[in-house]
């Protein structure tokens, strides 16, 4: 096969955001059959950015205001962010699987990290977090971040009414199985209609029972957190995606007591299944509650770090 092309070609360079028109911008991205598929089966939360960020009717890239759905304000995809994003995933998910830290030493120094770093982010300075991670490995930051967590322990009064206005937030999400909703309410008799001291009682039993089993709470936000994560790359807002899988994380283990509570106090890993299974379903299979749980996350106050912690500490 025989190629043409212009005598200049091996020396052009895209100048990317420099650029007066943008290749993604002012025309239609058109997209080949094979590739289509490719991208109609892409997993995480990647995917599911991809998948509607696509007219799979005109096949091609959806398009806001004549620019390709995938620029950012600079008509550039942010790498940079990304490859950032990328690492402190990571790192988080190394932190996640250390079991020799207790699961709420865990949850919460995800929660603080990501704090930190959306600072730098607000502050356009992502250069910093290749010193912040490098900061965090260090035990005397680990031992002070222990120090700090420590003060959120034996407040029942602050984790309990704010688990309570959580866990009623549920009820304002699109309901796609109207069981669902019966559940919930059944669920939410079980741990709060006795009042602060039968649900604290309760809590500190069970968590006793489910000892040996607390792993399984890791995976679940382990599996929140890489299908997820990354998506920050879109709203430059990871502390956002890390509250997402905390109070996911919660919310399980929350629901897990109350099956326990249900059945005489044993817990089976079949109803467990099911229970995720359903959650999934109700959460994940719904564009709008995953919008309108970013939407109440990111303003209401039983979300802030400190009511977090308290949740995730009694």
């Amino acid at each position: 096969m025989e190629y043409t092309y212009p005598d200049y070609y091996r020396k052009f360079q895209c100048i990317a955001g420099d650029c007066e028109n943008t290749c993604c911008a002012g025309w239609g991205i058109m997209i080949d059959n094979k590739t289509l598929e490719k991208y109609r089966k892409y997993p995480g939360s990647f995917g599911s950015r991809l998948y509607n960020s696509i007219d799979w009717k005109e096949q091609s890239f959806q398009q806001t205001k004549k620019r390709c759905a995938f620029l950012n304000e600079d008509d550039l995809f942010d790498f940079f962010l990304f490859t950032k994003l990328q690492e402190v995933r990571e790192f988080l998910l190394d932190i996640l699987q250390k079991e020799a830290l207790s699961l709420e030493y865990r949850l919460s120094f995800a929660l603080a990290i990501t704090h930190d770093i959306q600072r730098r982010i607000y502050k356009d300075r992502l250069f910093e977090i290749d010193d912040l991670l490098a900061e965090y490995e260090k035990k005397l930051f680990q031992k002070k971040a222990a120090e700090k967590f420590a003060e959120y322990q034996d407040c029942p009064l602050e984790s309990y009414e704010t688990k309570k206005k959580i866990y009623a937030n549920l009820y304002e999400l699109e309901v796609l199985d109207y069981n669902w909703t019966k559940r919930l309410k059944e669920y939410e008799s079980l741990l709060y209609k006795q009042g602060e001291d039968v649900y604290h009682k309760n809590r500190q039993e069970f968590s006793r029972y489910y000892k040996e089993q607390e792993y399984q709470y890791t995976q679940i936000m382990v599996y929140f957190l890489f299908g997820y994560f990354t998506g920050a790359v879109y709203d430059k807002n990871p502390y956002d995606k890390v509250r997402f899988a905390v109070v996911n994380t919660l919310f399980i283990q929350e629901a897990d007591m109350a099956l326990w509570i249900k059945n005489g106090k044993e817990l089976t890993f079949g109803g467990q299944v099911d229970l995720v299974h359903r959650f999934a379903r109700e959460m994940e299979h719904s564009d709008p509650n995953l919008q309108e749980m970013e939407v109440m996350i990111g303003y209401q106050q039983e979300y802030s770090l400190e009511n977090l912690l308290y949740c995730i500490w009694n």
